[in-house]
C-alpha cells in the first residue's frame, strides 16, 4: 500500500514538473521568436542598409555562419525552434529563422522564414523577404 502511495506522490510530481517545464519552454521559444522578429523589422526600418556589425549587436553569439565569405558575400542566420517539445509531442514542430545576406560588411538581404508542421502531417511555410537597395 505505501508503495502505491509513494509512486502515486512521485507521478503527480513528475506530472507537475514536466508541465512546469514545458510552459518555461514555451515561453522562452515565443521571447526568443519575438525578439528575433522585432530585431529584424528594426534593422530593415534603418535608414541605412544595416551592417554585419549592426547585426551581430542584436542577435550576438545566437548569429552563426552558414557559408563562407567569397567575393558575392556570405551567409548568416538566427534561429529558434520548439524542437524539443515536439520530440515530446508537447507542441507541433515550428522554426523561425532570419537570414542574412552579407557583402561587404553590409546585408544585402534579410529573409526571416517561420514554418511548422501540421497535426495532419503537412507543412506550412511563410516568409518575407527584405532586399535592400543602394538608394
Amino acid at each position: 500500500m505505501r508503495l502505491i502511495k509513494g509512486l502515486s506522490i512521485a507521478l503527480v510530481a513528475v506530472t507537475l514538473i514536466s508541465s512546469i517545464v514545458a510552459v518555461t519552454a514555451r515561453l522562452r521559444i515565443k521571447h526568443d521568436a519575438d525578439r528575433i522578429t522585432r530585431a529584424s523589422y528594426e534593422l530593415f526600418q534603418q535608414e541605412q542598409r544595416p551592417s554585419l556589425d549592426n547585426v551581430r549587436e542584436r542577435f550576438g553569439d545566437k548569429l552563426k555562419q552558414t557559408s563562407p565569405c567569397k567575393d558575392v558575400g556570405c551567409g548568416f542566420e538566427v534561429v529558434v525552434s520548439n524542437r524539443l517539445l515536439a520530440r515530446f509531442h508537447l507542441a507541433q514542430f515550428a522554426t523561425l529563422k532570419s537570414m542574412f545576406w552579407v557583402r561587404n560588411r553590409t546585408v544585402d538581404e534579410n529573409l526571416v522564414e517561420f514554418w511548422t508542421v501540421r497535426k495532419d502531417g503537412g507543412g506550412t511555410l511563410a516568409y518575407t523577404d527584405a532586399k535592400y537597395c543602394k538608394g
